[in-house]
């Protein structure tokens, strides 16, 4: 089971049911959310304070920051197609679809408050 701390020096950690010790995968998160598991195998986690998405290995690794500027990041999604969809925390709703092969955005403002 993994999970993060939404708090700053948040810690992304993998829990075992079983009551073994967590382990921390990264931590120093800025406010961390809804996560998912990627089509490459990574945990991708948005950073809401620094308008950023990142990603690191489930096993532990280096995390890497694949979006930077994205509006209020609150969860990461993908579709059926393997794109990136961001969901917006702010007043507009904001949607951002990236593709991650070719860094190619797009943008819908669906007006709808507080998504998550």
């Amino acid at each position: 089971l993994f999970v993060n701390e939404m708090k700053m020096n948040g810690r992304l950690m993998e829990l075992f049911p079983d009551g073994g010790d967590p382990v921390v995968l990264t931590d120093g998160l800025a406010l961390g959310n809804a996560m998912q598991l990627g089509p490459d195998g990574c945990l991708y986690y948005p950073q809401m304070l620094r308008n950023e998405v990142w990603r690191i290995p489930p096993d532990g690794g280096v995390p890497e920051r694949v979006a930077a500027e994205v509006d209020d990041p609150v969860a990461v999604r993908f579709d059926r197609g393997g794109v990136l969809v961001v969901l917006s925390r702010g007043m507009a709703g904001v949607v951002t679809r990236i593709d991650l092969d070719t860094g190619a955005r797009s943008v819908v403002a669906t007006g709808i408050v507080g998504l998550d």
